[in-house]
């Protein structure tokens, strides 16, 4: 990133190499493993950080088990969370950076008709310390509602409800969210997200009271490579 040129440390020229390798694993009666290792690095260099040195780490290790108690389908253990666009939900446990995107916990998911899916879920985002002396956990949590071929206005409607509690600060933020989104034959691709958050903002009992929202416009050519072109517009208020 460039941001001042008199300060050189934040000028970047490296190559950034990451690679990963999965295994998944059916073990039968609709129950499955999966696990990721990943390795990335900026440069060999001396010490043992978390976005900075030549390390493989525990990427994703998960149970994914079907049809359990009927028509719920159950994600155990460590997984990606992405919905939309990410415009809410993509970075888990990053380490502030872009190594990895993990959440840790359980995911509950259930197809409540042919085009109405929800999905419930439990995560930290970050576990800090493991005792339980000082509360210092970073907490996520919410419902996930996905639903296709609405009659009147087709495509994508997604409704969320997430709860982000941080323990260390005295954070603990309610989001609220709306997104639509559907891609036409003629190539023309339209995408709209709003978010409201109410909370509290810090230990001291400050209300935490923002808004943002995000509007997505594409077009793909039909012809060879399929290239698309997009613009985007996108608010997040303080």
């Amino acid at each position: 990133w460039f941001y001042n040129s008199d300060n050189k440390a934040d000028e970047w020229d490296v190559f950034r190499i990451k690679a990963s390798v999965n295994m998944n694993v059916d073990l039968g009666d609709n129950v499955s493993a999966f696990v990721q290792l990943t390795n990335q690095t900026y440069g060999e260099n001396a010490g043992l950080g978390d976005n900075i040195d030549n390390k493989v780490f525990l990427d994703n290790a998960y149970i994914l088990a079907k049809n359990v108690l009927g028509p719920i389908t159950l994600k155990l253990g460590r997984q990606n969370l992405i919905y939309g666009s990410g415009f809410v939900i993509l970075d888990g446990n990053s380490q502030f950076a872009s190594t990895s995107i993990y959440f840790d916990g359980v995911k509950a998911s259930m197809n409540i008709t042919e085009n109405v899916s929800i999905d419930a879920f439990y995560m930290k985002d970050h576990e800090n310390g493991r005792g339980n002396t000082t509360p210092d956990d970073i907490t996520l949590m919410g419902a996930y509602l996905t639903a296709k071929g609405c009659p009147v206005i087709g495509g994508k409607q997604e409704l969320y409800a997430l709860n982000r509690e941080d323990e260390a600060s005295g954070k603990d933020i309610w989001t609220y969210g709306i997104r639509v989104s559907d891609k036409l034959d003629f190539g023309l691709d339209y995408a709209g997200e709003i978010a409201v958050q109410k909370g509290t903002a810090a230990m001291n009992g400050v209300d935490h009271d923002a808004l943002g929202y995000k509007l997505d416009l594409g077009y793909t050519f039909d012809i060879d490579l399929k290239p698309r072109i997009f613009g985007q517009y996108a608010f997040m208020s303080g």
